[in-house]
């Protein structure tokens, strides 16, 4: 008895791992529908609109919610501020190599507890930095799409590896200013 129930499990299991694996098209809908809310959101800089949309650890207490939507808005600002406008979306199916910076929630316990995202990335004219790439990663979570991270990327060459050196250290003076309030 036991051996049948340990295997009507596995079956069951199975399924549901290869079922829940398919998209389909109420997800698919929905997935495009929460990219291009992040879209408009990171074009304009509402950053308090794209933060809305991140999927977050279970916070011990509303002040600690707050400051983790917080600290994803000034980072994303950073980004912003340093990379420049966003000028259009262009969908990327090339591989390219590319130096990336994703703004995600939750710690790294969380991250890998929720590794399970798909992630779309769009060409992009950015007006400090010139061509490059915004990132949109999404996880599915009980049936509903939220985003894991927002990432802006360059592509990898010599040029580049000083602008994201540059980046990176304003966003690292960012986060330690902040750290010290």
């Amino acid at each position: 008895m036991k051996r049948f129930a340990f295997f009507s499990l596995l079956a069951l299991s199975l399924f549901m791992t290869a079922s829940v694996g398919l998209p389909t098209n109420s997800s698919a809908e929905e997935f495009d529908y929460l990219v291009e809310m992040a879209q408009t959101y990171v074009k304009n800089k509402n950053f308090d609109g794209a933060t809305s949309l991140y999927l977050l650890p279970p916070a011990s207490s509303p002040e600690r919610r707050t400051e983790e939507l917080s600290s994803i808005k000034e980072a994303l600002t950073v980004l912003s501020r340093e990379f420049g406008d966003v000028n259009g979306f262009v969908v990327n199916e090339e591989p390219v190599q590319w130096f990336e910076m994703i703004i995600t929630g939750g710690d790294i316990d969380f991250l890998k507890k929720n590794s399970n995202f798909n992630q779309i990335s769009y060409k992009t004219d950015f007006s400090k930095v010139g061509p490059g790439f915004i990132i949109f990663q999404v996880y599915e979570n009980n049936g509903n799409q939220k985003l894991r991270g927002i990432g802006y990327a360059l592509p990898e060459n010599q040029d580049n590896v000083k602008v994201i050196q540059a980046i990176a250290g304003e966003l690292m003076r960012a986060m330690k200013s902040r750290a010290e309030q």
